[in-house]
């Protein structure tokens, strides 16, 4: 069942049912390492149990320690990750990317911030003009909509300059 909701959980960029995997995961091994051990004491190694227990607390242990740190990540409102937490979330670059296909933008920079399933995006797009039509900003917004399912907050910020904010915080 874990495996299953594996799959779904990195389909949906579903953190919590990632959560729900692993701990099914867990359950299926501790029953496992649970089952040798009684079987290790049944031949004769009086200290199968206790290392089968050791190796349950461990893992136990190991399950909580990353489930806890990557909630409190989630929180403190990071950079958002994929649904495993191992790289930056591609949505921010496919968002970029659609707003520089549009030959007037000069430059584009990218604040987001995790939502549970979907992205707040604040994209500040750098023009060389001082005029810009309100249809033109919808447009982009729209296009920044169409990206992906997640991209389901878009604010889009028009600037002559980059935005002050250093390059390290911004996506």
């Amino acid at each position: 069942m874990g495996r299953i909701k594996l799959r779904y959980a990195e389909q949906l960029s579903d953190k919590v049912l990632r959560a729900d995997a692993d701990m099914n995961k867990a359950d299926w091994l501790t029953g496992l390492a649970t089952a040798v051990g009684v079987l290790g004491i049944g031949l004769g190694f009086w200290w199968a149990d206790a290392v089968a227990a050791l190796v349950v607390s461990i893992s136990i242990s190991k399950d909580g320690w990353d489930n806890t740190a990557n909630a409190i990540r989630d929180l403190m409102d990071t950079r958002p990750t994929t649904f495993d937490n191992s790289e930056v979330d591609p949505v921010i670059a496919k968002v970029n990317a659609a707003v520089m296909d549009d030959p007037r933008v000069v430059g584009v920079q990218t604040r987001a911030r995790d939502e549970g399933h979907v992205l707040h995006l604040e994209v500040f797009v750098q023009v060389d003009r001082l005029v810009v039509e309100v249809a033109w900003l919808e447009e982009l917004e729209r296009r920044c909509n169409e990206v992906d399912w997640r991209a389901g907050d878009v604010v889009v910020t028009v600037t002559t300059e980059p935005h002050p904010v250093a390059d390290a915080r911004l996506e």
